[in-house]
């Protein structure tokens, strides 16, 4: 599978080896404004996913409670980042809204 950066939301199934911007997201200029992840079956209990920022710091983790249930992560006030990078998707399908 891969992941697919031109459409939103943005479907990550696989770790992201370089930054969204990097791997060919928007142009390097102007905010990104994540609203909600959507984390689509993931497997097994205890499976988590990691985002985070271009200066490392997190976004969001997500931590599977029931297997093979889809999971919503609202991210209510909206996070303003300059770029992001999944670096831990243990299993399933992350869908990241933006405005």
């Amino acid at each position: 599978m891969a992941n697919v950066l031109t459409t939103n939301p943005y479907k990550i199934d696989t770790v992201m080896a370089s930054s969204f911007r990097t791997t060919g997201g928007l142009p390097n200029n102007g905010p990104i404004f994540i609203t909600e992840i959507y984390w689509e079956n993931p497997v097994t209990i205890g499976d988590t996913f990691v985002l985070t920022d271009n200066t490392g710091t997190v976004i969001r983790i997500g931590r599977c409670e029931v297997a093979n249930q889809s999971q919503v992560f609202s991210l209510a006030p909206m996070r303003v980042v300059s770029d992001f990078t999944v670096s831990t998707l243990a299993s399933g399908t992350l869908y990241i809204l933006t405005l």
